[in-house]
């Protein structure tokens, strides 16, 4: 038996806003699709040494070691009329698309010095603004109910959601292979633009 009181049943989270809340969470899964990418894109299309390419993912892991608990320090601390969530989840899933479409749009011809710059400031700013979303929405999922069955039933959902988005973004490299697009250079900006319009 269990210690934990269920709570009545007006207060359970409907199915229908759960569900909602669990598409969120696609988003910001497939705003990871960039470490998938980096290798087949900056390395294997744009001639960027792979060494460099490692040390700079290994170097944003640590940048985010930093930002992830002060996020969750002011998102913690945030007083709005909106509540202290979800001005993050919105402003920081809108920034994570936008961040995540510009990030394939460098220009064809420059060096590969210059294409490891860019993806070290896209990949940074990226990168915080996908801290700003999932800190925010992480968080609301919790207090969605008071109710730890409740809270369980909507943790078990939006993992569903997320296994399902996580099981697209091995097929992007193969998305932008795709004859259509006339070169994958060009098909990974039409996959940011669609992430973008998303």
């Amino acid at each position: 038996m269990s210690d934990v009181p269920p709570v009545a049943q007006p207060d359970r989270v409907p199915l229908r806003e759960v569900l909602i809340y669990s598409l969120g969470v696609v988003g910001g899964s497939w705003a990871w699709a960039v470490n998938g990418l980096t290798n087949p894109i900056f390395n294997m299309e744009l001639g960027v040494n792979i060494a460099w390419l490692s040390t700079s993912l290994a170097v944003q892991r640590i940048i985010d070691a930093f930002t992830d608990p002060i996020m969750g320090h002011i998102s913690d601390n945030w007083n709005s009329r909106w509540g202290r969530r979800r001005p993050f989840v919105l402003g920081g899933g809108i920034a994570m698309g936008v961040v995540f479409a510009l990030f394939w749009m460098f220009p064809h011809d420059w060096p590969k010095w210059a294409y490891l710059i860019w993806y070290n400031v896209l990949s940074a700013i990226l990168y915080l603004t996908t801290t700003i979303f999932g800190t925010g929405y992480y968080a609301l999922g919790v207090e969605l109910t008071p109710d730890y069955h409740d809270r369980t039933r909507v943790v078990v959902i939006r993992s569903y959601f997320q296994k399902f988005a996580g099981l697209a973004g091995p097929w992007f490299y193969a998305f932008t292979q795709l004859a259509c697009f006339g070169g994958v250079l060009y098909g990974v900006r039409w996959l940011g633009a669609i992430f973008w319009a998303g």
